[in-house]
């Protein structure tokens, strides 16, 4: 299986916001109603206001084009950290004891769901879309350096163990009760981390 990552603005771009809005009203994600909101409403404004980029992952094989099994979207955020952070917690989430600043700047991982419309899922796995976004990531930083990728979710214990298999740490609890995970940018878009967490063979193509 073949996976293509369209980027939303190149979308818009080149066949216009109608067109993209009825690719994007197809994608359906029942076990997160948040996500399938943003990408049915949110998505596009985002886009065009610069707000955040948004990217649809589309499985293939040699003859076949399955559609749209995934979306991610990837912003900055500065997000405050806790005086009282030990040295060693930092060099988990900053990949360094310097002093980082505060609030410290990072990249976003907004949204990122499996399209369940049609059966679409079936075609990718979350460690598939995970190793995606560590190689959009990577593009990001030789360009726009950062010092920790960041995310936000459920409190949900399917939802810490597939963050945390990745090597997130929960350091906080925002305002509206999601958990707050993050990782070091240099070790999450380094080679011996994608050896260490992503076990699988994919073929990518990024348009």
């Amino acid at each position: 299986m073949n996976y293509r990552t369209i980027s939303l603005k190149v979308l818009i771009d080149e066949f216009g916001k109608k067109k993209a809005f009825e690719l994007l009203s197809k994608f359906s994600c029942p076990l997160n109603n948040d996500v399938e909101e943003f990408v049915h409403q949110k998505a596009i404004p985002f886009e065009r206001a610069g707000m955040a980029r948004t990217y649809l992952v589309v499985a293939e094989d040699s003859q076949t084009s399955y559609g749209i099994c995934a979306i991610y979207s990837i912003t900055t955020k500065s997000i405050s950290i806790s005086k009282e952070m030990t040295n060693s917690f930092r060099k988990k989430a900053f990949g360094t004891t310097y002093a980082v600043g505060n609030p410290v700047n990072t990249i976003l991982i907004g949204q990122l769901a499996k399209n369940y419309q049609d059966g679409n899922d079936q075609y990718i796995t979350g460690e598939i879309l995970m190793s995606l976004i560590i190689d959009y990531v990577r593009k990001i930083d030789i360009l726009v350096p950062s010092v920790s990728v960041y995310v936000e979710c459920e409190n949900k214990e399917c939802l810490k163990k597939y963050y945390e298999k990745y090597g997130f740490v929960n350091f906080s609890t925002n305002k509206d009760g999601l958990l707050q995970y993050i990782v070091s940018t240099k070790k999450f878009i380094s080679p011996e981390y994608e050896k260490e967490h992503i076990e699988v063979e994919r073929e990518k193509q990024l348009v």
